[in-house]
């Protein structure tokens, strides 16, 4: 695992064990979730961060890769200063990257470039709650034009997110998550149980 899955909190799974997990919460999704995303668009980054690595691929990605390769691949920096340097995944026709979180997640925040029908972003929400599907038309008209930074939310705690693509391509930066906050109750208790653990140690050196 990279620096940037450790800080995306990517659980660091492997080999069999990784794309067991991964299909358990596919069949957990089975059930198609009624809940909205709330799509919420942000400014363009101005700075490039490696993607962190998918945890299953299927079929051609391009991970961490800069410029465009014509019917390929198109750059989500293009018409930014960061066109030729900034890195990004590119998700290649009948393909697919899936990141599993180590820890449940409120939203997702990327840059989605060119976003198009053929663009879809699926949501495995906790338990066996469902999934919810993003489809690039739902991003930013035109279609099939520069970059869109988005953070997604609003569809209850989730876990792995998975993109795919029908056709050249599916191209995203700058990919982060948002945990869940611990609630107050469990705040508080942790607060309990270290202030316990002082005392008792305070105890022992007496």
């Amino acid at each position: 695992m990279n620096t940037a899955s450790t800080a995306l909190g990517l659980a660091p799974f492997s080999g069999l064990k990784r794309l067991a997990t991964f299909f358990a919460a596919a069949v957990l999704a089975t059930t198609v979730s009624a809940h909205a995303v709330t799509i919420t668009p942000g400014a363009t980054p101005t700075t490039s961060v490696l993607n962190p690595l998918a945890d299953v691929v299927t079929g051609i990605v391009f991970e961490n890769v800069v410029g465009s390769i014509p019917n390929v691949r198109r750059t989500p920096w293009e018409n930014t200063p960061l066109a030729q340097t900034g890195t990004y995944t590119s998700v290649s026709a009948r393909s697919s990257a899936t990141y599993m979180f180590n820890s449940a997640v409120k939203s997702v925040s990327f840059l989605w470039g060119s976003p198009d029908t053929f663009n879809d972003l699926d949501i495995y929400l906790t338990g066996a709650a469902g999934t919810v599907t993003v489809n690039g038309a739902g991003i930013q008209p035109p279609l099939g034009v520069n970059g869109k930074f988005v953070t997604l939310s609003g569809v209850g705690p989730f876990q792995s997110v998975s993109f795919r693509s029908g056709s050249n391509a599916f191209e995203f930066a700058n990919l982060s998550a948002t945990p869940v906050p611990l609630p107050a109750a469990g705040l508080l208790l942790a607060a309990g149980l270290g202030g316990l653990g002082l005392m008792r140690r305070r105890k022992a050196a007496a």
